[in-house]
């Protein structure tokens, strides 16, 4: 078994890094770009893993990073086979410690994600191997003094990292580090390249959500809606060329059975008075993106209703017929509610539907939230005049140090 003695025998005798990238490519902001941000070339590196290393994995597609790394034999896990969309490879023995070993080789400097503050197993490993090989190291967990995104973005420029190893604990020792580690790298990226300001030191997650408050109590840190990609999906403001569809999908009247919070468009021009109404929204703290697939056809929407006095975020959706039972949903909402805990700072979000649209629920259990309760007649609908049974789901964020382990946290 190839242990630290072999790796530390193979850095005194020069052995060289091969897969090595250069070292950062970054650059401060030129004219015409956003001041006091960096132009950042990451490459991540993660075995594949179901945890903290997949979850990275997917955060880089998400982003249009280029990601790679080393798994075992066969690809195996032991929650199963790496799927074969991660370009990942194999290593040449089938010892568990090797893909670990191979990857803090061949990066700048490794992270670590964990929920508990002492490391064991793979993760412990990792921190042996970049003490060995004399790579910087990040050991990010719940009982960091203060932000862990700010923590990381500060290790990223001051380490100069170009090829960053991401690992942690699997997803069946802590469920919640997969949620964890998306929301500590996609808040340090925006630290470091969109210029999200950072939390002070000692504040950590517990201060209030950024940006400026209007008397609604809304949070309005953008001017206008960002765009968001997931591995399939692009989530971006609406544009006037939207309303036909969304005026043609909105007067489906399957689309909005047990629905809640779905634009009122049965005018001829409502759709267009919709989006129209998103930049007046978002200064009151209500967010609309549109879904579209990776052919450019829109699929539904997502919306985020923000309360920065509770940093509270509401989520509510609506999915065209055609694309339903793909999972969509489910990927749509996971990535917004990973932008309102990472950017926004919210402290929670929640989602509701009718009780008698159970598929609905499934679409929140499948983004991360868990089921917390049933409010009894608690809407009443103007298409049949009867009172309603609500389902209430909810997830916390994990980047809030006041928070348990969250609350049924997706494993990606």
């Amino acid at each position: 078994m190839r242990g630290c003695e072999a790796l530390r025998s193979a850095f005194l005798n020069g052995a060289k890094d091969s897969a090595r990238s250069p070292r950062i490519r970054t650059r401060l902001a030129g004219a015409g770009e956003r001041q006091n941000t960096f132009v950042m070339t990451l490459i991540v590196v993660a075995s594949g893993r179901l945890g903290a290393d997949r979850s990275a994995l997917e955060w880089a597609i998400g982003r249009g990073l280029e990601h790679r790394g080393w798994c075992g034999l066969e690809r195996s896990t032991p929650d199963g086979p790496v799927p074969l969309r991660y370009r990942v490879r194999e290593v040449d023995a089938p010892d568990p410690s090797r893909p670990v070993e191979w990857n803090v080789r061949d990066s700048d400097a490794t992270v670590i994600f964990s929920l508990r503050k002492d490391l064991a197993g793979l993760s412990k490993q990792a921190m042996q191997s970049a003490d060995v090989l004399r790579r910087p190291w990040l050991h990010l967990h719940y009982g960091v003094p203060f932000d862990p995104a700010s923590r990381l973005a500060a290790f990223l420029r001051g380490n100069h990292v170009g090829v960053l190893h991401v690992t942690g604990s699997g997803a069946d020792e802590e469920p919640g580090v997969c949620e964890f580690s998306r929301c500590v790298l996609e808040r340090a990226w925006g630290i470091l390249t969109e210029g999200i300001p950072p939390a002070a030191e000692g504040a950590g997650a517990r201060e209030k959500p950024v940006g400026n408050h209007n008397g609604a109590g809304a949070v309005t840190p953008y001017r206008e809606i960002p765009a968001l990609r997931t591995a399939r999906l692009l989530l971006r403001p609406f544009t006037p060329a939207d309303a036909e569809c969304v005026q043609r999908f909105l007067t489906d009247p399957t689309l909005t059975e047990g629905t809640l919070h779905v634009p009122e468009v049965h005018p001829v021009d409502g759709a267009e008075r919709w989006i129209d109404g998103h930049g007046s929204a978002l200064r009151e703290g209500v967010w609309h993106w549109a879904v579209t697939l990776t052919d450019g056809k829109l699929a539904g929407a997502v919306t985020l209703f923000v309360s920065a006095e509770n940093a509270r975020g509401s989520i509510a959706y609506w999915i065209v017929r055609e694309a339903r039972g793909q999972g969509i949903a489910a990927e749509a909402v996971r990535r917004v509610i990973g932008f309102g805990f990472a950017h926004l700072r919210l402290h929670c979000v929640e989602g509701a539907h009718l009780e008698d649209a159970p598929e609905a629920g499934h679409v929140f259990e499948n983004s991360g939230m868990a089921r917390e309760g049933r409010l009894r007649g608690h809407v009443r609908l103007a298409r049949d005049s009867r009172f309603h049974d609500v389902v209430v789901y909810g997830v916390l964020n994990p980047l809030c140090a006041d928070n348990a382990t969250p609350v049924n946290a997706a494993a990606i």
